[in-house]
């Protein structure tokens, strides 16, 4: 039975400070056991998005969290490398462009809601990509930021619309880890723009 007292509606300020019964994380563990990874896939004890998201290290993702985050203002990396967004941006479908990757369980999805460690990560990766393409999260709302937005806009969404897939995959996962409305915010800025 859920204490109605403990749930808190997941946003963007407030990841990880859900909390959840004993029972519903063994619930967790067992779902994600049952899961069918197809065979080249990697058996773990944690489940692919929430262990690189956790920093854990492993052979079927090239890279390592913290070294994704980094690369802020990196706008070469970030035009010219096209696999990193469906480890950073996971929803429920499969990546047509990116095998090595995973769709994000409803297991996952949870724990994105729920771990700390997880939300701070997810905060910085929001601001990797909306920084990339010329805006960022201020005072809980999308604003430009500010001398830059023209040129990066010009660069990422204007003319080279691979990027619209990156903000399509970005918007469908901030709506399957709760932040649906980030996902509008983010939806209605660029229409203004």
């Amino acid at each position: 039975k859920k204490d109605k007292g403990t749930h808190q509606k997941s946003t963007p300020f407030n990841v990880g400070k859900e909390k959840s019964s004993k029972q519903e994380q063994k619930n967790e563990i067992s779902t994600f056991n049952k899961t069918t990874f197809s065979e080249n896939k990697p058996k773990t004890q944690t489940p692919p998005n929430v262990a690189l998201y956790l920093g854990e290290k492993s052979s079927w993702c090239q890279w390592d969290i913290k070294y994704l985050l980094n690369k802020k203002g990196d706008y070469d990396f970030l035009e010219g490398s096209h696999s990193f967004v469906q480890w950073l941006f996971p929803n429920h479908f499969s990546s047509a462009f990116n095998s090595s990757s995973y769709a994000l369980t409803l297991s996952e999805a949870k724990e994105f809601r729920t771990n700390a460690i997880i939300a701070k990560r997810l905060m910085k990766a929001y601001d990797l990509m909306f920084d990339f393409y010329g805006f960022q999260i201020k005072n809980n709302e999308i604003a430009r930021i500010d001398g830059d937005f023209q040129e990066r806009y010009s660069e990422t969404i204007a003319y080279p619309t691979h990027n619209h897939l990156r903000i399509r995959r970005i918007l469908a996962h901030l709506n399957v880890v709760g932040f649906r409305e980030l996902a509008i915010k983010v939806v209605n800025f660029l229409k203004e723009e």
